[in-house]
């Protein structure tokens, strides 16, 4: 009987150790991913990228000097 309740209780360790590190995983791919576009956009002359993040900025520039 303890040796069903140990085994019972790695796996379910095992099972929340990856879990948690495949969380994590998506985590940091989002991340990456999220840091891969905003670069592209930056390498691509930083036209779509300005748009993309300082678009209240650059209707604030156009009020102000049409």
């Amino acid at each position: 009987m303890f040796v069903e309740n140990s085994i019972l209780q790695i796996q379910g360790v095992v099972l929340a150790s990856f879990g948690s590190v495949w969380c994590t995983e998506v985590l940091i791919r989002c991340i990456r991913l999220s840091f891969d576009t905003h670069s592209a956009t930056m390498r691509e002359g930083g036209a779509s990228f300005h748009a993309f993040s300082w678009l209240p900025v650059g209707i604030a520039d156009g009020i102000v000097h049409p």
